[in-house]
């Protein structure tokens, strides 16, 4: 591997670390304009930068003519460094350069060629194990972390709203660095004006006429207000500075939002549950005729790209620890959501019973959301204890701070980072740690990663099955791919109160306990099913890899999958593998599977007898004495 010095000397420093790639595929309609910026800081004075490379590149690697005798076998995950010869190629172009340099007809069959390596890394992980590689820093990272949560006014709504449809009300941002909270409330009633022959005409004036008093009094008595949050929270969130402010309009609000996260600079920012507030602060502005790529975007990082533009990529997976949220922005700080990046750390404890904030609360910090039940409900709340209204608020962010200061999960999302060269958002996909740590670790040992090519099989190949296939895109990750034309999870739904509704999926079967032989410990006059003397518990080493090797299931010999469609013959299931009393209503078989491994059994009749009808061998056997 060349190191590609790509950032100008007069921003480097012995003690730069990388914060964050933006990669921007050029304007619409356009090929060959894209770019990446680079947001890195000196780890010593904490100050930050940015940098854009435009056009950037990436190393391919191509298997000397003298050794491509392989032609039609697509198992070389990894290939010798010194049997093969490098080019540098734009990425954008890549798949194009790479099929020019073979003599390919397009840049499609590149993606299937035994003959190239390298080049199936995304750009922001190739740049970002330059940036290591170029510029080790090996002391501990002093990361900054800041923290916000907003409120709607659904007052005038009976549904959830979409993002941008209501008012943003309240705001509180927390720049954990300082212990500063600055809380922004609109001072503006969107209560509707209705006649006096209005059923709700009553309760409207009666809470508008009490918002307005509430109001006047709090921002009046400001000092006084904030005297009162200190005698509260001062012993649990000692030495907080707290900082109130009120808008008469609500742009002036969000906008005043955003300047201060530029203005705090933390290194990383958290939501939980980022997809609500970052995209209502996005997309609010839209709805009030003004430009949101005018006020978040810091010119700073989007220098000369006149086309850059905010965005949000929610990631909607089941499974909170899961999600891969994309939120840019343009701005020095990152946005991240605490909620999956808390859940994700800790996924290989099992899953948690719930995410939402106040449980999560209970648990790390025995303390929890600020409880407005006999006052209001979350529609009235704004209007009828205003005070309390902000203070909810307030009190949400103080414990998202609370379990990031107890926890120091941004430590880890950051080692990992660092570690496994995987950006925030990817650091609890497993396709995407094992890629990038294994592709940098395999040039450290002379030998570089070949392609993914069960991946772009599915453009290739799969899409010509027709309807089956019909939801697979150009665009999908892995997980999505798989989880397509294998089968996923079901949605993961919570209950009211946070625990997690469990929906049965068809995968793993996990035999019930109960219907174990007692065999353990004699409990009044019987055999225990569940208590044991001189148990021993086996942990088979290597168990993927052995069976991997044992059932030929590498992805280098896999040819296909079988799938049996159409009405079904009735299918006699042997007894042993049926299902029965509530697992009979909670699991179906997969008739295709079954079928495909009976026939790897090689014990064909049995298989006959299952799927063609044919007559077992006893059967056979009395036809024979019977003369039949």
């Amino acid at each position: 591997m060349i190191i590609l010095k790509f950032l100008p000397p007069q921003l480097v420093s012995k003690s730069i670390i990388p914060l964050n790639f933006i990669y921007d595929k050029g304007p619409e309609g356009t090929f060959g304009q894209d770019s990446l910026t680079i947001i890195f800081k000196d780890n010593d004075s904490g100050l930050k930068s940015s940098y854009t490379i435009q056009k950037p590149v990436i190393e391919a690697y191509f298997v000397k003519p003298e050794y491509r005798t392989f032609d039609r076998d697509l198992s070389h995950h990894w290939f010798p460094i010194d049997k093969c010869y490098k080019k540098v190629i734009p990425y954008a172009s890549r798949f194009f350069e790479a099929a020019k340099e073979l003599g390919l007809e397009n840049s499609e069959q590149a993606k299937l060629n035994p003959y190239v390596y390298g080049i199936d890394i995304e750009i922001e992980n190739f740049y970002l194990i330059q940036f290591i590689k170029e510029y080790p820093y090996h002391e501990s990272k002093n990361i900054s972390v800041g923290y916000f949560d907003i409120e709607n006014d659904i007052i005038r709504i009976d549904h959830f709203p979409e993002y941008g449809e209501t008012p943003i009300n309240a705001v509180t941002y927390i720049d954990g660095s300082t212990k500063t909270a600055y809380t922004l409330i609109l001072a503006k009633c969107d209560i509707p004006i209705v006649s006096e022959k209005h059923p709700m005409y009553a309760e409207y004036e009666d809470l508008r006429e009490n918002w307005k008093t509430q109001m006047g009094e709090i921002r009046n008595h400001i000092p006084d207000f904030l005297k009162k949050i200190h005698q509260k929270y001062d012993e649990n969130y000692l030495g907080f500075e707290y900082y109130l402010a009120f808008f008469d309009e609500e742009i002036e609000l969000i906008q005043a939002f955003w300047s201060i996260a530029k203005e705090c600079n933390n290194d990383f920012v958290y939501a939980w549950n980022l997809p609500y507030d970052a995209q209502n602060m996005m997309n609010r502005p839209g709805m009030l005729g003004y430009d949101v790529n005018e006020i978040i975007p810091d010119p700073k990082v989007v220098g000369k790209n006149d086309h850059a533009r905010v965005s949000f990529m929610e990631d909607k997976n089941a499974k909170v620890a899961k999600r891969k949220h994309q939120c840019i922005t343009w701005t020095l700080p990152t946005f991240l959501d605490q909620m999956v990046m808390y859940a994700g750390i800790r996924s290989g404890r099992g899953e948690l019973a719930s995410t939402k904030l106040n449980y999560i609360a209970q648990i790390e910090l025995k303390d929890e959301k600020l409880d407005y039940s006999e006052d209001a409900n979350i529609k009235t709340l704004f209007y009828r204890n205003l005070y309390k209204f902000i203070e909810y608020n307030l009190k949400d962010v103080l414990l998202q701070w609370g379990i990031e200061t107890k926890t120091m999960d941004i430590q880890t999302i950051y080692s990992r980072m660092y570690d496994l060269f995987v950006t925030p958002s990817q650091s609890f996909t497993t396709t995407k740690v094992v890629l990038h740590a294994l592709y940098s670790y395999a040039l450290g040992k002379g030998f570089v990663l070949g392609q993914n090519r069960n991946k772009n099989h599915k453009n290739l190949i799969l899409p010509k099955y027709g309807e089956k296939f019909a939801n697979i895109t150009e665009d999908m990750d892995e997980e999505e791919y798989m989880s397509e034309i294998f089968g996923g999870d079901e949605e993961v739904e919570e209950n009211e109160d946070g625990t997690v509704k469990r929906e049965k999926y068809a995968g793993a079967f996990v035999m019930n306990p109960l219907y174990i032989n007692p065999t353990g410990v004699y409990v009044r006059g019987k055999p225990s099913k569940f208590i044991h003397d001189h148990v021993v518990d086996l942990d088979v080493t290597s168990e993927y890899p052995s069976a991997i090797i044992i059932g030929n299931i590498s992805s280098e010999t896999l040819i296909g999958r079988v799938f049996l469609e159409g009405e079904l013959p009735t299918i006699k299931i042997p007894e042993m593998f049926e299902f029965r009393g509530d697992e009979a209503a909670k699991y179906k078989l997969d008739i295709s599977n079954f079928m495909l491994e009976q026939y790897s059994e090689r014990d064909y009749i049995s298989f006959c007898n299952t799927f063609l009808g044919l007559p077992t061998f006893s059967e056979v056997c009395d036809m024979i004495e019977k003369g039949a």
